[in-house]
């Protein structure tokens, strides 16, 4: 969902910089300075602090917007060197998470839930991102796939 509002984002001047960085459970500030240094074109340091800087010094003054995906666990943007929204006027962070406690840490100004996929919404979703794989006979593979697919309901 997010790389799809990344693609759409980046391809208007609403932004100066639309920036997408993928968390997953555990949280590593490094890959995430890195990613995010990187779509900024900017140099990437050993050390974590000279990161936050740069990457704080690059934002501060540009209208951003931060697509953070697949977050678990409470993320500290200060940490990162994103500056505060209300140093930003017109910037915008927006994550996904499968949880409203994250939601509360991260004080998530607006909430919007996703709801599952029915078991066929899914399946017809995931057969056509998969390509050309024969899942309609049984195999490893297709069994692989329906429980892939189950993730998606």
């Amino acid at each position: 969902l997010l790389k799809r509002i990344n693609n759409e984002l980046e391809g208007t001047s609403d932004f100066d910089i639309v920036m997408w960085v993928v968390v997953s459970k555990e949280v590593n500030v490094d890959r995430i300075q890195k990613t995010v240094l990187r779509r900024l074109k900017s140099t990437y340091y050993e050390d974590k602090t000279e990161n936050q800087v740069a990457i704080f010094k690059a934002l501060r003054n540009k209208k951003f917007v931060l697509l953070i995906d697949d977050l678990w666990l409470r993320l500290d943007l200060e940490e990162i060197g994103v500056p505060s929204l209300s140093q930003q006027t017109g910037s915008k962070i927006i994550f996904t998470t499968r949880s409203e406690k994250v939601c509360a840490q991260m004080k998530a100004r607006k909430k919007i839930k996703i709801n599952c996929l029915a078991w066929k919404n899914a399946w017809d979703l995931f057969k056509g991102n998969v390509g050309e794989v024969d899942l309609e006979t049984p195999s490893e593979i297709a069994n692989l796939a329906e429980r892939v697919a189950e993730e998606c309901q």
